[in-house]
């Protein structure tokens, strides 16, 4: 008792009303605090399940989207590749290069086929093309390429102009595409 007799009273009022703070603060953190989380969580996770159970049309329609959505990127990264065997890939790839070259008025003046680097799960087919355009022909040939390609990356890219023709020059280009296929 002659230890708290050395105190006055408002000292320890203070150091009790510190004490009592500090409990409190250690309670609400590890006590209240992550109770207060369990019971949000667990209450979201039924609001989500409410939902769910509510729309069950909603989720089938979600799925469906899903489906669409899956098919669209697919023929986005394979482009009309997606079920070409590997042993057939270079030669289709000429085939599509030389027919958009002829939708857009574009002369091939050369096709360097090269294999390219597999990447994870992908193999590149290298293409070295050298071809004489007008600029508008050559934009809307390398939108189509990579729509008909699928995953397509331009690695290099060349132009000079042809001063000969004055009213309408050509542009000659040298392009580096490697075409990416998903291999099995």
């Amino acid at each position: 008792m002659d230890f708290l007799a050395r105190f006055e009273r408002r000292d320890f009022v203070i150091v009790t009303g510190l004490l009592v703070f500090g409990v409190a603060a250690l309670l609400g953190t590890f006590v209240l605090k992550p109770a207060w989380e369990s019971y949000y969580e667990v209450s979201h996770s039924r609001d989500l399940l409410v939902g769910v159970i509510g729309g069950n049309a909603r989720l089938d329609d979600t799925i469906v989207e899903l489906q669409q959505e899956t098919r669209r990127l697919r023929a986005r990264i394979y482009g009309d590749v997606e079920r070409l065997p590997v042993s057939e890939m270079e030669a289709y790839i000429m085939g599509k290069l030389q027919q958009v070259s002829w939708n857009h008025q574009i002369e091939l003046s050369g096709v360097t086929p090269r294999e390219g680097d597999e990447i994870d799960i992908f193999q590149g087919f290298v293409f070295e093309i050298q071809m004489v355009a007008g600029f508008f022909d050559l934009v809307n040939w390398l939108g189509e390429i990579q729509h008909d390609l699928g995953f397509a990356v331009l690695e290099s890219f060349t132009l000079t102009v042809d001063t000969h023709d004055e009213p309408d020059p050509k542009l000659n280009v040298r392009v580096t595409i490697t075409s990416y296929r998903a291999v099995d």
